[in-house]
Parts: C-alpha cells; structure tokens; sequence
C-alpha cells in the first residue's frame, strides 16, 4: 500500500555516449524503487542502470537490451537506501533517454515512535475496559449478596 502511489519522483531526460557515464543524485529513496525508461538509438543498444549509496558503493545493477529501442519498467529491491543513479550506454554509439524513478522516503525512528504509541493506547484501552468490567463485576456481586 505505501508503494502503491511513491511520494518522490526523479524524472530526466538526456542523451547518453557510448562508455560515459550520466548521473543523478537523488533523494535518499526506500529499499524498493520503481523505475521506467526508454531510449532510443539508431542501432542496438545495451544500457546499464546502477544504484549508489552516499560512499559511492554499489546497490545494485541493471541491464536494458534492444535494437533501436528499449522500453522497460519494473521496480529493484536494494540493500540500502540509494542516493544516486548512475547511467552508461555499454554498446550503441548514442542515445536518447527518459528516465523516471519513482520512491518514497521512509523513516524507521518515525515508524518506531508511531508503532510504540499504538501500542502504548492499545494497552492502556484494554486496561480502562478490564477494570470497568471488573468493577460491574465486584458490583454486581455485592448487590446479590
């Protein structure tokens, strides 16, 4: 449900040489991105799509295919959350690109202190409602004595 509609959007457009790398920075992104691109060529094309980290160390790599053209969407699970995208046209001479990647920021403290309350209001309703019914309970037995 809460990567169903992502929050952050990266949305480029650019050319790509062969063997020269394109980079984005990004906003730090959850572990699940989802990305969609298309590229067009003149001759056949093989594109790679690496993640980075803020040290510059790899998350994870993909590779795009086609004559001409690619068009390929999908979303990649990464170990950590990345920080930048990294784009290298490895065979074709030049071409066109759209990328767009779609992520939402996530924030465990957040989700930690959220959890922890719901918790805390949940235990503490279940108390209000047990002593209440203990009360009836010790009322009505001394009405019957």
């Amino acid at each position: 449900m809460y990567y169903e509609a992502p929050k952050l959007m990266l949305d480029e457009e650019f050319s790509l040489e062969r063997e020269a790398i394109t980079s984005f920075p990004i906003e730090e992104t959850s572990l699940k991105v989802y990305y969609n691109i298309t590229c067009k060529s003149e001759r056949a094309l093989n594109i790679s799509m690496g993640f980075f980290n803020e040290e510059g160390g790899s998350l994870g790599n993909l590779t795009f295919s086609g004559n001409k053209k690619i068009s390929s969407s999908g979303y990649e699970y990464l170990p950590e959350a990345s920080r930048e995208v990294r784009l290298t046209l490895t065979e074709g001479d030049h071409a066109t690109c759209c990328l767009k990647l779609y992520y939402s920021q996530f924030d465990e403290m957040t989700l930690l202190l959220m959890v922890s309350m719901q918790l805390l209001t949940s235990m503490l309703a279940i108390s209000l409602i047990l002593s209440y019914y203990l009360k009836l309970r010790r009322g009505h037995r001394s009405k019957s004595s």
